[in-house]
């Protein structure tokens, strides 16, 4: 739990660097409702991922990854507009 009673418990834990060298991760308790759940759990069937935890750790990569490829674009399109 956090120290600062005014900061409320958002169910994340933050781990240091493993005893390997590997670097830190964070844990987080997350809930979905039963669609988005399903949905998940078919990914990684589909995908031949043997964890859940592995399956939601790789859509959250990917969607970043989609986010910021969706900025570069957007960056790309403005400077291309300038350069006109």
């Amino acid at each position: 739990m956090p120290t600062d009673a005014s900061q409320p418990f958002d169910g994340s834990t933050q781990h240091g660097p493993a005893p390997n060298g590997a670097s830190g991760a964070a844990t987080y308790l997350i809930e979905l409702d039963a669609e988005l759940a399903a949905a998940a759990e078919g990914w990684r069937k589909a995908n031949r991922i043997k964890s859940t935890n592995e399956a939601l750790s790789e859509l959250v990569r990917l969607g970043l990854l989609s986010e910021i490829s969706q900025l570069h674009d957007l960056v790309a399109s403005i400077r291309n507009s300038i350069k006109k």
